[in-house]
C-alpha cells in the first residue's frame, strides 16, 4: 500500500490529502465542527502499511466564525522539491493560513539520484573490464611462417663489413633529416583557471567555513483595518514568514504601533498599543520566545507616514524593527 498524508475528520475519521511522492497535490473541503467556533486544529498523520503514525498538527486561531453555520474551509497541499510540503488553509475562498510541513523522509529517491547511481554503475563495470584487460592482455599468436625465396646464382655478392656499435659516427656520413625523430613532449596537466579560487580557498586557515554571512536588520510592516487591532489573513502570511526569519536569525525586534491622525491622544495610543500586543501574541504562537521583545511602544498618531486624508490607510501599522544583538 502507497504511502498517503492523512487529515483527522472529527476525531475518528482519516482522509487522505495527498499521496507521499514527488510533486504530489492534494485539496480537501472541510468545515468547523461547531458554529461559531474560533479556533481548530487540523492534524497530519502518515499513513504506511496499515499504520498511522502523528506527522504534525497545526493550530489555527481566530477564523472568523459565523454563529449561524459551520465555517467553509479549503485546505490544499503540495510536496515541493527539497523535502517540505506547503499546507494552506482558505477561509471563504481567502488565504488564511500557510505553513511548510518537512515530509523527506517519507520520499524514495528522486529519478535523478537513480540515473546517477546507474551511471556510477556503469562506470565501476566498464573499470572492472579495463583492469582484467590491462592485467591478463591477449592471448600470444604463434608467428606466422615466412616463405624465404632462392636467389638465382649469379655473381658472388660481397658482404659489406659490420661496423662496431661502439664505435662513433663517421662525420662525413649524410644524415637524412627525415630520420630524426622529434622528442614526444613531456605531459603537462592542465588546470582549469576557474578551480585555482576554490582551492586556494580550502587551503587558506583564516577562512572559517562555519561563518554565516551577516543578516541586515530589517523593518517589517502589518497594516491594520480602520479602529481595528485583528490581523488580516495577508498580514497573518506575512507574519508568519517574520517568524521564520527570527527563528533563523539570532536577532531581537521592538514594535511599534500607530494609528490614524483622527481621534483622540488617549484613544489612539490605547488603539496602537493594542495593535503592538496583537501582532507580539502572533509571533508568540509561532515559538518565537518573549525574551526577543526588547520594547513595546504606543506611539498613537504621532508618527504618521502621510498626513492626506485618502490616504490613512498607510499609517494604521505596526512596524517590527529588527535590532541586530
Amino acid at each position: 500500500m502507497p504511502t498517503s498524508i492523512q487529515v483527522e475528520i472529527e476525531h475518528r475519521r482519516y482522509v487522505e490529502i495527498v499521496p507521499a511522492r514527488r510533486d504530489a497535490r492534494g485539496r480537501l473541503y472541510i468545515t468547523t465542527m461547531e458554529p461559531g467556533q474560533h479556533r481548530a486544529l487540523i492534524k497530519l498523520f502518515v499513513e504506511r502499511r496499515g499504520r498511522r503514525t502523528p506527522l504534525q498538527t497545526i493550530d489555527i486561531r481566530d477564523l472568523p466564525a459565523d454563529p449561524q453555520r459551520r465555517l467553509p474551509m479549503d485546505l490544499t497541499s503540495r510536496i515541493l522539491p527539497g523535502g517540505r510540503m506547503r499546507v494552506r488553509l482558505y477561509v471563504e475562498g481567502k488565504l488564511f493560513i500557510e505553513r511548510m510541513v518537512p515530509v523527506g523522509h517519507l520520499l524514495g529517491p528522486s529519478r535523478s539520484l537513480l540515473a546517477a547511481l546507474a551511471l556510477l554503475a556503469l562506470l565501476a563495470l566498464g573499470s572492472v573490464f579495463w583492469m582484467l584487460r590491462t592485467t591478463f592482455g591477449p592471448v600470444d599468436e604463434p608467428p606466422a611462417e615466412v616463405a624465404v625465396e632462392q636467389e638465382e646464382p649469379g655473381e658472388p655478392v660481397t658482404p659489406e663489413p659490420e661496423v662496431d656499435a661502439a664505435e662513433p659516427d663517421r662525420p662525413d656520413e649524410p644524415v637524412d633529416p627525415d630520420d630524426i625523430s622529434d622528442p614526444e613532449p613531456e605531459a603537462v596537466a592542465e588546470i582549469d583557471p576557474e578551480e585555482e579560487p576554490e582551492v586556494a580557498a580550502e587551503l587558506d586557515p583564516e577562512i572559517d567555513p562555519d561563518d554565516e554571512p551577516a543578516i541586515a536588520p530589517e523593518v517589517h510592516t502589518v497594516r491594520f483595518s480602520p479602529e481595528s487591532a485583528n490581523l488580516r489573513a495577508a498580514e497573518r502570511v506575512k507574519l508568519v514568514s517574520v517568524a521564520e526569519r527570527l527563528s533563523q536569525h539570532d536577532l531581537t525586534v521592538r514594535l511599534d504601533g500607530h494609528t490614524a491622525i483622527a481621534g483622540s491622544t488617549e484613544g489612539r495610543r490605547a488603539l496602537s498599543r493594542r495593535r503592538a500586543e496583537t501582532v507580539r501574541d502572533f509571533l508568540l504562537s509561532e515559538g518565537i520566545d518573549a525574551e526577543r521583545f526588547v520594547e513595546i511602544r504606543a506611539l498613537g498618531a504621532s508618527k504618521p507616514l502621510t498626513r492626506d486624508p485618502d490616504e490613512q490607510q498607510l499609517n494604521r501599522r505596526v512596524e517590527i524593527v529588527e535590532i541586530e544583538e
